[in-house]
């Protein structure tokens, strides 16, 4: 549905360029505006939250945590998942591989014209992302399902986390054709951004119950340390787009952005690759 809006929007923006075939008006000078757009975000930075043991959120901490909270009459983590699995745990396999969901973003645009038409511009957008996936418990009994057969049984677990983030850009924006009514463009750009966790859950659902729990802030002795997960990250990329006129003092930008950003997740974040399509509205 999210989408559908987007592609609406873009319909809208070349509908009512039968403007643009007037002469235009001097632009120079300052630009604001709006757009929202579809981000395409790294699946390398995703497997902060696949659960493993040498992640800050292991989902051992939670299976393998015997200690009652203090003060709670509640069984501990590991008597609840006993209850559900009806088994002992004797092996778990992480995923290797996670996605980010496509996302929504919002964006503010303020730029500076020259009287060459090119600009400087600064940009702010803010995306929620989310990721799912699962996780697979072996237990000691066999598999009764298969005959004659050694292997364990399996149990798959979820795995479901979503983050906020921050870009702000500062770029160039530079036209390629200063006539035609439609005239396609690039931009050069740096970025720097925020990256914050919001939640990151694990559940697992049998036939007989099921459990869910935050994997944020657990240790094996169950201490809530508060900390912020999360940081500042850095970057740099170029836009491919399509600029035009809407009306007398309104324009359009669509197109695509690829970029190469550091996403503070987890120490040493690497630089991993990320696409956003997105439409504009400047005045």
């Amino acid at each position: 549905m999210r989408f559908k809006c987007i592609i609406l929007v873009i319909s809208v923006l070349f509908s009512l360029t039968s403007f643009a075939q007037k002469k235009e008006k001097d632009r120079s000078g300052f630009t604001y505006g709006f757009g929202v757009g579809a981000c395409m975000a790294s699946g390398k930075n995703a497997l902060f939250y696949n659960g493993a043991d040498d992640k800050p959120n292991a989902v051992n901490n939670i299976l393998g945590n015997s200690v009652v909270p203090y003060g709670s009459s509640s069984e501990s983590t590991q008597s609840q998942i006993y209850n559900v699995l009806k088994d002992s745990i004797i092996g778990i396999q992480y995923p290797s591989k996670m996605t980010y969901n496509p996302a929504v973003t919002l964006q503010g645009y303020l730029g500076y014209i020259f009287e060459d038409k090119n600009s400087v511009y600064a940009q702010i957008k803010y995306s929620k992302l989310s990721t799912n996936g699962t996780f697979s418990i072996e237990l000691a009994s066999p598999d009764t399902t298969k005959f004659n057969s050694s292997e364990h049984r399996i149990v798959e677990g979820g795995l479901k986390a979503s983050e906020n983030r921050v870009d702000i850009e500062f770029g160039y924006h530079i036209l390629l054709d200063k006539v035609n009514p439609r005239k396609p463009f690039i931009e050069i750009f740096g970025n720097i951004n925020s990256v914050s966790v919001k939640s990151d859950q694990m559940s697992i659902t049998t036939a007989n119950g099921n459990f869910t729990s935050s994997l944020i802030h657990y240790t094996l002795n169950t201490i809530n340390t508060n900390q912020t997960q999360g940081g500042m990250g850095y970057g740099f990329g170029a836009t491919l787009g399509i600029e035009g006129q809407v009306k007398e003092n309104m324009y359009y930008h669509l197109g695509l952005q690829a970029s190469l950003k550091t996403i503070h997740l987890l120490d040493n974040p690497e630089l991993t690759p990320h696409f956003d399509l997105f439409a504009r509205i400047l005045l």
